[in-house]
């Protein structure tokens, strides 16, 4: 009973009134000095800054009393360097004075990779090859070769490229296929005396392809491997011999100017028109 009169009784009324008014007041305190100690007083509505150039940012920041950051950038082919692509905040988001916003802006060079050996690949393994690196397949041209579907070169604007080199990424890499031996007959090229680069010209020109390239004992430096002749061929050179374009002719080189002699005329090997 003396717990019941307490509750109903004038003192508790006035010391409940009480803190009911010390707990509104603490809330709206806090709550005031929070909007002060996040927003100043005041928010700043974020603009947005996309397609914005680096060389603008600074005044445009500067404009906006808020700071930048740049945290990433990415090659967008098409897309002047250094655009804003992406920021954080997002335009419209309230924010308080002096806020870092952190951008992404568009890449000078797209990224780096390095040119994979597609050489005596399948087409299909060239493709699969060139689509794991990041890089494009361009014009794929045919010539007679022994490989069918084989990859026989890998270029750039006309020129072999080096596997293991460094290229960027989404670059476009033209391939030269073989498409296995023709049904044209040419005539066996006359190679003996030629250094190994004549041949290789002569053959192509033939609509040949050069097989092996064997050296004998008397070449023995890089200067030699330039600078020796041929002195046999297999398929031998006969006159009114053919065989199928793309077949493999296999040169022998040596610096033995007297070995020409012995196998001017080779009849170790016939050719079947």
């Amino acid at each position: 009973m003396t717990f019941f009169r307490f509750v109903f009784s004038k003192i508790f009324a006035i010391n409940l009134l009480i803190a009911i008014v010390v707990v509104v007041a603490a809330f709206f305190a806090v709550s005031n000095y929070l909007t002060s100690y996040t927003l100043h007083g005041e928010s700043i509505e974020v603009p947005n800054f996309e397609n914005y150039e680096l060389e603008q940012l600074d005044d445009v920041f500067k404009r906006s009393q808020l700071n930048y950051v740049i945290v990433d950038s990415i090659y967008i082919k098409g897309k002047s360097p250094g655009t804003v692509i992406e920021q954080d905040p997002a335009e419209g988001r309230l924010v308080k004075k002096g806020r870092k916003v952190y951008l992404t802006v568009t890449a000078t060079q797209p990224p780096q990779t390095t040119i994979p050996n597609l050489i005596d690949r399948s087409m299909r393994q060239a493709e699969a090859t060139l689509a794991a690196y990041g890089l494009k397949l361009g014009e794929v041209t045919y010539e007679a070769d022994p490989c069918s579907n084989c990859v026989l070169k890998q270029q750039q604007n006309g020129q072999d490229i080096i596997p293991g080199n460094p290229i960027h990424k989404g670059a476009v890499i033209d391939l030269v296929v073989g498409k296995g031996l023709g049904d044209e007959l040419v005539p066996i090229p006359y190679l003996y005396e030629m250094n190994a680069e004549m041949a290789k010209v002569l053959l192509k020109t033939s609509l040949l392809t050069v097989g092996a390239e064997e050296f004998d004992e008397t070449v023995v430096t890089a200067e030699d491997s330039a600078n020796a002749i041929i002195y046999r061929q297999i398929p031998a050179y006969a006159p009114n011999k053919s065989i199928n374009s793309g077949s493999l002719v296999s040169i022998f080189l040596t610096m033995d100017k007297n070995k020409v002699v012995d196998y001017a005329v080779d009849t170790t090997v016939t050719i079947q028109p």
